[in-house]
């Protein structure tokens, strides 16, 4: 079971309630929080938690606890235990901000490696930068993905057309669809932009 947050959801300091509820004398007390309660629920998920560096920098706080004990205390006291999940941070740190500093994702073609080892170092000194040292030494490890090129949005393309057949045939709708490969390269140039991968 996956459960997702998107931090950017979380930017303001009192939204550290949202995530493990109210104190007492503050609106909404009595309730759980949005984290606490999901795990509460489902001990064996997957959280993701999407673009943390736009997260409140008390959240980040709280994640320091949660990776070190593997526990949360709701605002109604309840230990919530973290120890079988699987926890995953996403972020955008160091990645170019404009199409200037994408010189090699302009064309559409692979990373080469001595430009993913460049990508590599901006990503890890941004993230240095911005996250307590106590934080990055509880991360079992951080990955650097290299960004979608054409052809992997060939493959993307493919996955989405392959979702319509399936709704197609489920609903009994008598259409086939036969795209030529050249029309799904068409598809795929037009789509691309190297700042915005498979979006």
């Amino acid at each position: 079971e996956l459960i997702r947050f998107d931090m950017s959801e979380f930017m303001e300091k009192h939204s550290l309630s949202k995530l493990i509820g109210a104190p007492p004398g503050y609106v909404g007390y009595g309730k759980s929080g949005l984290l606490t309660e999901a795990v509460a629920k489902k001990p064996f998920a997957v959280l993701l938690f999407d673009e943390i560096e736009k997260a409140h920098k008390d959240i980040n706080n709280l994640m320091l606890q949660l990776l070190d004990d593997g526990k949360l205390t709701d605002s109604l006291g309840n230990c919530i235990d973290f120890s079988n999940t699987l926890i995953f941070f996403t972020s955008n740190l160091g990645f170019p901000a404009n199409i200037s500093d994408l010189k090699f994702l302009k064309s559409g073609k692979n990373i080469s490696k001595t430009e993913y080892k460049i990508l590599l170092n901006k990503v890890e000194f941004a993230i240095k930068n911005y996250f307590k040292p106590e934080f990055i030494n509880r991360l079992d490890d951080i990955i650097v993905f290299k960004p979608l090129n054409i052809n992997f949005l060939k493959y993307i393309i493919n996955k989405f057309l392959k979702n319509i057949y399936i709704k197609l045939y489920n609903n009994k709708i008598p259409i086939l669809l036969d795209i030529d490969i050249n029309i799904k390269i068409l598809l795929v140039k037009l789509a691309y932009h190297p700042l915005y991968g498979a979006r």
